[in-house]
């Protein structure tokens, strides 16, 4: 059995247990470490106990590569995480991501004999082990096996099929599978600091938890995670995962771009993307928008905004066409009636709404409001999205 996959599932189904407890969600990111901590009541209901974030170091496009300092990076967030939630961190959630990370989906089915037409529970779970059963890299392990849907005799069927008539049974899942050694990095990253893991998750299947509610992904949503190494996707049709990935691209190389068009440091370049850049083209003004601070950069003349947002505008173009050219053409990007949303620090580029709406064709929105997060205001920063997320991930 893989360690690493959870039970199939499309989503969370109700909550087990009758006890209120402690879930910890752990998003290890190119430039930062965030833990959340929130206590799940015997209703369900979710309260956000405390949120700490700390810089990153020892990371490349969502994977370690020094151990030594992402562990020390990851033991600060904790202990910020344990002042401020008063709680003593021992069992996490862990959110995942590398690029070796693929979904895709994988079906099988059965034909009924002859002389029997309803469908048993060794018919259920014979359909349900052949449509799991996906040919991987050895060197990949499973994150997930997600069900979207049985079929019967051609006709989709999202519940349970035990005991229905008909002549053949299908089973659709939707299966994440990545590189083992970066899963086993970041887990011995975090178990050195006496902190079981018991569970882990794609990154931006977490982060749907967060900024997804279940109307629009019954109507159907595309979640893009705008991080500094990685852009990562997951789209959901009719309420379950259709699709999902990553591109290795993100808010360092746009600060690269930055450092080498304008003759800047890398740090220079990154302040200067977050103080004073737009997503838009030096072309275009953003409605109802200003800087929320000056940069000396800027001030001085040394770098010209235009060109600064050129640069920006360029690459977020590049990566969100390179976004839309890796899904499927079918079913249309148009059938997804709630449209957009985007997380990560990324979103927090003045007019990248706007630009992913023109690529993309459907409106797109920044998913950090409160009928989308549902949590308190200060919770609501889109860098938390996947922590936050994992506590819904892990709630039932």
């Amino acid at each position: 059995m893989n360690p690493y996959a959870p039970p199939a599932s499309s989503d969370p189904s109700p909550c087990r247990g009758r006890k209120a407890r402690i879930n910890v969600g752990i998003d290890i990111g190119t430039s930062k470490v965030c833990v959340a901590v929130g206590e799940i009541k015997p209703n369900g209901t979710l309260t956000i106990m405390g949120v700490a974030m700390v810089p990153s170091h020892g990371l490349d496009s969502g994977v370690i590569v020094d151990t030594a300092q992402a562990g020390e990076c990851l033991h600060a967030a904790l202990n910020a995480a344990e002042e401020e939630s008063d709680v003593m961190i021992k069992k996490v959630h862990l959110a995942i991501k590398s690029a070796s990370m693929t979904g895709s989906n994988h079906s099988a089915g059965i034909d009924l004999p002859v002389k029997r037409n309803r469908i048993t529970d060794r018919d259920r779970k014979t359909v349900d082990e052949s449509a799991r059963a996906l040919l991987i890299p050895d060197q990949n392990s499973f994150i997930h096996h997600l069900l979207q849907t049985y079929r019967i005799d051609g006709m989709d069927y999202p519940s349970d099929p035990l005991g229905l008539e008909c002549r053949r049974l299908d089973a659709l899942y939707h299966i994440v599978h990545g590189a083992s050694e970066p899963i086993r990095n970041a887990i011995k990253c975090t178990t050195q600091l006496a902190v079981e893991v018991e569970d882990v998750a794609f990154s931006p299947l977490a982060a749907a938890h967060a900024a997804l509610d279940k109307d629009a992904k019954k109507k159907g949503a595309l979640l893009i995670d705008l991080g500094a190494g990685t852009t990562d996707y997951v789209m959901y049709r009719d309420g379950v995962v259709h699709q999902s990935g990553l591109l290795v691209a993100g808010g360092h190389q746009i600060s690269n771009d930055i450092s080498m068009a304008c003759g800047i440091s890398f740090a220079e370049a990154e302040r200067l993307k977050i103080d004073a850049g737009s997503a838009l083209s030096g072309k275009y003004q953003i409605k109802n928008a200003v800087d929320a601070m000056t940069n000396p950069l800027i001030e001085s003349g040394k770098v010209e905004k235009r060109k600064l947002n050129n640069i920006i505008h360029a690459r977020m173009r590049e990566t969100l066409e390179r976004l839309k050219q890796k899904l499927d053409a079918k079913p249309r990007l148009t059938d997804l009636r709630a449209g957009i949303f985007l997380t990560g620090g990324g979103s927090l580029l003045p007019g990248i709404d706007q630009l992913t709406e023109e690529i993309f064709g459907i409106p797109a929105h920044l998913a950090r409001g409160p009928a989308i997060f549902g949590f308190a205001e200060k919770y609501q920063d889109p860098r938390y999205a996947s922590a936050l997320g994992l506590l819904r991930w892990s709630q039932c």
